[in-house]
């Protein structure tokens, strides 16, 4: 694997313009945000099995809401490249609220499928609003790494808020309660959007827009893309899989539990850490690192019995996989084009959330051919060759980029 040409030192944007009292506030309103959407996903399959309906429509309002962030990610370019920061976070905060709205007022399967698609749209749009933000705001690689750190943080924080604060509501007070309380937690993205400041966007090159696959001729960003891809289908495996291989051992839906838990727990914390590893080893080598001791656990998984050494692996997983997100992020600001780095992120949400529908369903039908301990066997293996192989490219090049250095000058 090619390692990209040192980027440019970063010049500093405008003043006042640099992540600081202004990210905080942005990640807040959009850990509001994502907190509604984690409430909407939990709330809306309880509510529909509550009205009677089936696993298969079920199955399809889940989808809508990966779905809405894979149809949002094309049109996603134009409204944050033509409309800027404000307009952008103002559309997610009235799309989710509104959605969610509809749903309380309505309870019923219409409406919380329109709820799913607007909070998936909101949430797929708000991402990459910010992480675009975050890019262009930033002086210096470690601001870079450090705000693209703490963004990474709001989804893995908003899974505890919103589930626990809809699931406390619906006992409590009812459906109509919950999704009332969920739906005000998008008004944060307001509040944030009316503060935020504009940073005006560089100038595009004269020629056409490319459309957003064209990104996938970069031999950087395609390397790139494909270890993203091995790092989606480990968080899908775990998330999947681990239920499955922890009820086949009759461990307990409150243990299960735990065992999610825990891997969103070392998640968030991972990503705090990330900055301080990436300022200490090159960001392809950790990222490759991580990605192949992914594998190496998944193919463990299957051999642990007891619920502590399960949690344990569960753990490691979190803090491994939750590291790769900001990474992948971080390196994307590297390898894209300054004027395409919006066509990045969108290209990278349609493979994120396609592989968020397709793999489960993969790894469905391998489960039947292989039992789930095959599933993660087979996974494991295939993750763990393909980190190892992108490792072994990154140290050849580290190597040869260090032998270049110490050659002398040409005469």
């Amino acid at each position: 694997m090619p390692l990209p040409d040192p980027t440019p030192e970063r010049a500093t944007p405008e003043a006042g313009a640099r992540p600081s009292l202004e990210l905080f506030r942005l990640i807040l309103g959009h850990i509001g945000l994502h907190s509604a959407f984690s409430g909407m996903r939990m709330a809306t399959p309880l509510l529909a099995l509550s009205l009677g309906y089936g696993t298969a429509s079920i199955g399809v309002l889940m989808a809508m809401f990966a779905a809405a962030q894979i149809a949002i990610a094309l049109p996603a370019r134009r409204l944050v490249n033509d409309r800027g920061l404000k307009f952008c976070l103002t559309l997610c905060g009235v799309s989710a609220a509104s959605g969610i709205g509809l749903a309380a007022a309505w309870p019923a399967l219409p409406a919380l499928g329109l709820g799913a698609l607007c909070c998936g749209g909101a949430i797929g749009l708000s991402l990459i609003t910010l992480q675009r933000h975050v890019g262009r705001a930033a002086a210096s690689d470690a601001e870079l790494r450090r705000g693209l750190s703490w963004v990474s943080i709001a989804p893995t924080a908003s899974t505890f808020i919103g589930p626990l604060l809809a699931g406390a509501l619906i006992d409590n007070a009812g459906y109509q309660a919950a999704f009332m309380a969920l739906g005000l937690l998008p008004l944060g993205s307001l509040v944030a959007a009316r503060l935020a400041r504009e940073i005006p966007m560089a100038p595009a090159p004269t020629q056409a827009p490319s459309a957003p696959w064209s990104l996938l001729r970069l031999p950087h960003f395609r390397q790139l893309m494909v270890l993203n891809w091995l790092m989606s289908a480990c968080w899908d495996l775990h998330g999947f899989m681990v239920p499955v291989i922890a009820h086949e051992r009759g461990i307990s839906a409150s243990s299960i539990g735990m065992l999610m838990g825990a891997f969103a727990l070392a998640a968030t914390l991972s990503r705090l850490a990330v900055p301080a590893i990436a300022s200490r080893a090159p960001d392809w080598l950790v990222l490759a690192i991580a990605v192949t001791l992914s594998g190496a656990l998944l193919a463990l998984y299957p051999f642990l019995e007891s619920l502590p050494s399960m949690m344990a692996c569960s753990f490691a997983l979190g803090a491994l996989l939750g590291a790769v997100q900001p990474l992948v992020m971080i390196l994307i600001h590297k390898v894209a084009p300054e004027h395409r780095q919006v066509d990045a992120m969108a290209l990278r949400m349609m493979m994120f959330n396609g592989s968020g529908i397709a793999m489960p369903m993969a790894y469905g039908a391998a489960g039947i051919a292989l039992t789930a301990s095959g599933v993660f066997h087979a996974a494991g293996v295939v993750v763990f060759l393909g980190g190892g192989l992108c490792i072994r490219a990154v140290l050849g090049l580290l190597r040869e980029q260090k032998e270049a250095e110490r050659a002398p000058p040409p005469a």
